[in-house]
């Protein structure tokens, strides 16, 4: 269990770590206080949404380490991630990051146009860095893949996620925009439970 793992990671001095947000709360709740890691340098955590409450968490047990979100696909690897801040007081969601530089990230509405500055649309990804499409779902990739407009070699792909474009270029992963969700970091489609 998480017991085995605190001792595996202080055992091999563990400097990185990836996880969950859904585990990442369960995993401090077996810690005993802060400093339990000191090899511990970063936590990269991703794959759900992160809620201030979890910066709390991290704050909490991990001073002195980094907390890095990062926001990615299959689809398309990874396509946002930044630095949280653990100083800051975070409400509700805390924003994935900036988009990484092999990814250009759009927003656009239900009609495939770019939403204006501050409001939300379906996050895009354009690089030649993405998926060439789905295995034997020739349905499924025309529907979200995408040839680059303008010929050349950067497709574009449809997450399905909704985001917000701050001012500054920082991404909010707002959610799904149909009924998938996750589960302990996995995509589910409710309709096929």
């Amino acid at each position: 269990g998480l017991g085995a793992f605190n001792q595996w990671l202080r055992a091999n001095a563990i400097s990185a770590c990836f996880t969950v947000p859904s585990l990442f709360r369960s995993w401090v709740t077996t810690l005993e206080g802060p400093g339990m890691f000191p090899a511990l340098r970063v936590l990269i955590i991703g794959g759900e949404a992160l809620y201030s409450r979890d910066v709390d968490l991290f704050r909490t047990y991990l001073p002195g380490c980094k907390l890095v979100s990062m926001y990615g696909t299959a689809e398309a690897l990874m396509i946002a991630t930044g630095c949280i801040d653990t100083a800051r007081t975070y409400t509700g969601r805390v924003p994935v990051g900036y988009p990484e530089p092999d990814k250009a990230v759009l927003l656009l509405d239900p009609e495939g146009r770019p939403v204006p500055q501050g409001e939300a649309g379906e996050i895009v990804v354009q690089s030649r860095y993405v998926s060439p499409g789905y295995w034997r779902r020739p349905d499924l990739t025309e529907e979200r893949f995408l040839p680059d407009p303008e010929g050349g070699d950067q497709p574009i792909y449809l997450t399905g996620d909704l985001g917000l474009l701050r001012e500054d270029g920082c991404l909010e992963h707002k959610g799904r925009k149909d009924f998938q969700v996750k589960i302990r970091g996995y995509r589910v489609e409710i309709p096929e439970v």
